[in-house]
């Protein structure tokens, strides 16, 4: 992967404010959008992670800019026909895969509120990214791989995780984060005792 302004902790200062457009409004809508079924917000707030993370972190991309270059020289040598059309459409941009984009994102808040949040920032990484893609593509199968007490807990959590990447391009601090990922958490989900901690008793 190239490297990215997100990777580099001396970036995670806090920032002039950034627009965060439609991603935005994706983004708040869980909470004041009213209910609806689980699956529709889930999809939705993976759809605003992916839009945040290429407003804060414009520069990440798949591969290098001297790979890219290279693989596409190698791509239009080949004879003319639809396989090499193909491939070129899907090589065009340089945009990095999902797993990539929850991975910085994770990066950019203060590691042990993200701790305290995830558990396990991996195994997020994996559920939210097959989620988004079972979901979008109606991948029934890749959807059963995750438990079925995580599918709505998921929509709580990475949506408390954007809401720390926006505390910490504010400019809070380290312990104000803290503080508010438990907090965040709890109030906003729904009761899934198998997967989430119990809640702050103070």
């Amino acid at each position: 992967m190239h490297d990215s302004y997100c990777a580099d902790p001396a970036n995670s200062a806090p920032s002039c404010p950034v627009d965060l457009g439609m991603s935005g409004s994706v983004l708040f809508s869980l909470d004041y959008g009213g209910r609806g079924y689980y699956q529709n917000k889930l999809f939705s707030v993976a759809s605003a992670a992916e839009g945040i993370h290429q407003i804060l972190c414009p520069d990440t991309t798949g591969i290098s800019a001297q790979a890219h270059k290279e693989l596409k020289k190698h791509i239009k040598a080949l004879p003319d026909g639809a396989a090499k059309e193909w491939v070129l459409s899907k090589i065009r941009q340089n945009q990095p895969g999902l797993t990539t984009r929850m991975k910085e994102l994770a990066a950019i808040p203060d590691g042990e509120a993200v701790e305290r949040l995830l558990h396990d920032r991996d195994q997020w990484v994996t559920w939210i990214a097959r989620a988004r893609n079972a979901i979008g593509h109606s991948a029934w199968d890749d959807m059963n791989t995750i438990p079925h007490e995580v599918r709505p807990a998921l929509t709580y959590v990475t949506k408390t995780l954007l809401h720390l990447v926006l505390l910490a391009k504010l400019g809070l601090s380290a312990d104000q984060q803290r503080n508010a990922a438990p907090v965040s958490y709890h109030r906003l989900r729904q009761p899934y005792d198998d997967y989430f901690d119990p809640p702050p008793t103070d």
